[in-house]
């Protein structure tokens, strides 16, 4: 794997977190109960905790598998 691929992968995580709070405010806003927004406010802020500390270095795999598990969370909403 090559640095561009990592990178690109670990930006689409990070892109996800920021996209998923502003969906939270704006799309599903009328959707999701406040108490399920507050549960994926707190998957979001424990992905972006991993993203900056123990998911600072690793593999394209890593990232790919905690996007899916991310994505996997706001499915119900979407």
């Amino acid at each position: 794997q090559n640095v561009a691929e990592i990178d690109d992968s670990r930006n689409a995580v990070e892109e996800y977190i920021y996209e998923g709070r502003q969906k939270l405010e704006d799309v599903f806003d009328q959707v999701a109960t406040v108490e399920e927004k507050e549960v994926l406010r707190g998957h979001l802020a424990a992905a972006e905790s991993w993203l900056y500390d123990e998911g600072a270095d690793l593999l394209k795999k890593d990232y790919v598998e905690k996007l899916a598990n991310l994505k996997a969370l706001f499915q119900p909403l979407e």
